[in-house]
């Protein structure tokens, strides 16, 4: 199996949620519809971020 291609979702030591390959997960919102996305995204796992649910770096604020 090519792991290069596999979406990967991954908890850093730091705790952000990093999707890598993402290209075929469908992201959706609590409504149920798609959120475009890019190929690599970080999840805010904070709650403090402007783009949900993307992380914007406000942890760092």
């Amino acid at each position: 199996m090519d792991h290069s291609k596999t979406p990967t979702i991954q908890v850093t030591a730091s705790g952000k949620v990093v999707v890598t390959n993402a290209k075929e997960i469908l992201l959706l919102d609590g409504e149920g519809n798609p959120i475009v996305k890019r190929n690599r995204f970080t999840l805010c796992n904070c709650g403090k971020t402007k783009d949900i649910p993307f992380c914007d770096g406000a942890h760092k604020q």
